[in-house]
């Protein structure tokens, strides 16, 4: 039988003890499941960072940024404006809406891994043909993970992501124990992870998508209005705050691209707490906006964006004193003197959790050009500053960029959306 919570926006008056355990348990559930997630990430990385040379790694650390470009292109033209789109649908129509959307992640993979292959072809080598043959599945199995948050229904998500990570960290370890653990091999253990943690997953919630090829071109058109603001906005911001991996390996070389991402593995470290949090908080933005007035949800992005970034703090403070010892303990002298790069590296988690919820809002008030104004801003920072910086000061110039190119960007961001909601509220 298919578990189905109720959309939020579609919940039933419940007494507010209720209300408080059941959006408790489904923030326990989102904080596990970032958990889990992040801990596979951060896992594969060390035995990654241990196995490979600095170069190859760096070549990894490369194919990985290209799939946070392509997992972005779903986001933004699939994942946001379904989760924008979805609570404004009769229920009668979500699940044509869902099949819709569906279709268009598969659409959107095919088409990711054939522009890869055009790269592998034209000298990317094994490395992109591989990257090539398994981006479909690595964008399918995220437009699943983020189709659970956006129904209210995370429960689903922790089976898709325990799979996944029993497949793909099993999968790692054993390369590395017999030898075989290449960038190649481990893009192909993630792949094979992900479209087997997708299958079990739709197949398990099918009833939820019904599939109407008259609708997907409707639906396309429909969600394109919003999505192809969103979808330059969150290419733009995706190249200037995860490309630095490939500005290091232009301007500088391989190994010390390989280094920046040993780096950022362990920076990432409080992923749970940060991706958990912004799950939760997009469709709490979403809902708000559909359902609240202007002023509610001024008052409700300002409230989350500041205690989002107190919990990031205590993060960034750790992160800043620990980084050394934590890159010694975890590669020994391998990438020892870098601590401060990881320290660097933590900051963007606060800045970043300042501006999120305002740039969920801006898509809510159908306002996504601003957003695309803002990474606009903040691309120009990381090719401007970022170039200059990474030249001259190796990564430790690049993380300092990295932070002043986000913080460039979300200080835009925050002014847009205060002065579009007084717009809203004038227009009332």
């Amino acid at each position: 039988m298919t578990l189905v919570v109720p959309y939020e926006s579609d919940a039933k008056e419940e007494p507010t003890r209720r209300q408080t355990m059941r959006r408790g348990l489904r923030l326990g559930l989102t904080l596990g499941d970032q958990a889990v997630v992040s801990g596979t990430n951060f896992l594969s990385n060390v035995m990654l960072a241990k196995a490979l040379a600095k170069p190859e790694l760096g070549v990894y650390g490369m194919a990985f940024a290209g799939l946070l470009f392509a997992t972005e292109a779903v986001h933004a033209l699939v994942s946001t404006p379904h989760q924008v789109l979805l609570a404004r649908r009769e229920k009668a129509e979500r699940s044509i809406f869902n099949g819709s959307a569906l279709t268009h992640a598969l659409g959107v993979g095919l088409l990711v891994s054939g522009i890869v292959a055009i790269v592998a072809l034209a000298g990317g080598g094994t490395t992109f043909a591989t990257l090539a043959a398994m981006a479909w599945a690595v964008l399918l199995r995220y437009f699943v993970r983020v189709f659970c948050f956006t129904t209210g229904t995370p429960g689903w998500a922790l089976p898709l992501d325990v799979i996944t990570s029993v497949i793909q960290l099993g999968g790692i370890w054993i390369l590395w124990q017999t030898g075989n653990l290449s960038a190649t091999t481990a893009l192909l253990t993630l792949g094979t992870a992900n479209v087997v943690s997708a299958s079990v997953v739709l197949l398990a919630r099918r009833r939820e998508f019904r599939i109407q090829w008259h609708r997907v071109l409707t639906d396309l058109s429909a969600t394109w209005s919003l999505s192809r603001w969103i979808f330059a906005s969150g290419i733009v911001w995706t190249v200037g705050t995860h490309g630095y991996p490939l500005l290091i390996g232009v301007v500088r070389d391989k190994s010390s691209a390989g280094i920046w991402f040993a780096c950022y593995g362990l920076a990432a470290i409080a992923n749970p707490l940060l991706m958990g949090i912004t799950n939760s908080l997009g469709p709490a933005v979403a809902n708000r906006a559909a359902s609240g007035s202007a002023s509610d949800l001024k008052r409700f992005v300002g409230i989350a964006s500041l205690a989002f970034a107190g919990v990031m703090s205590v993060y960034a403070t750790a992160a800043f004193f620990l980084g050394e010892w934590m890159l010694q303990l975890l590669y020994d002298d391998k990438y020892a003197g870098f601590g401060n790069v990881v320290g660097i590296m933590a900051l963007v988690s606060i800045v970043h959790a300042l501006g999120f919820a305002s740039s969920r809002g801006l898509f809510a008030l159908d306002a996504a050009r601003p957003d695309f104004v803002a990474n606009i801003l903040a691309l120009g920072v990381m090719l401007g500053a970022g170039t200059w910086l990474t030249w001259s000061f190796g990564i430790r110039g690049a993380a300092v960029a990295m932070v002043l190119s986000v913080a460039t960007g979300n200080v835009y961001r925050i002014v847009c959306f205060f002065r579009r909601v007084r717009e809203k509220a004038g227009e009332a």
